[in-house]
């Protein structure tokens, strides 16, 4: 997993595939979410998938950006352009069902 800043954005992002988790220091739902999304790490690496962290309090410009109004969220991104996303919690196989969706 990488910590993506506003500087680094773009630049982890632009290319491939990508889960951009977007999440706070003091949300307990985005802690929740960020453990799931650890314990599908490896499943997603061998997808090709890397997974970038935004924290919404760091990064409010990349937030806007994606129209992030609350929190846990996730946007699937291929080579810099968004195909998927949800908003709040959901189970691992949630989570792979909808990556395997968006990136056929």
């Amino acid at each position: 997993m990488i910590e993506a800043t506003s500087d680094s954005f773009q630049e982890e992002t632009s290319t491939g595939r990508v889960l951009v988790d977007f999440h706070g220091q003091s949300c307990a739902p985005c802690r929740a979410m960020g453990m799931i999304l650890k314990n599908c790490e490896q499943e997603l690496e061998e997808k090709c998938i890397r997974i970038v962290k935004v924290d919404i309090n760091e990064c409010p410009d990349i937030a806007e950006d994606f129209g992030v109004s609350s929190i846990p969220a996730i946007c699937i991104l291929e080579n810099g352009e968004r195909v998927d996303g949800f908003v709040g919690m959901r189970t691992k196989g949630q989570i792979m069902s909808v990556i395997d969706g968006a990136l056929r």
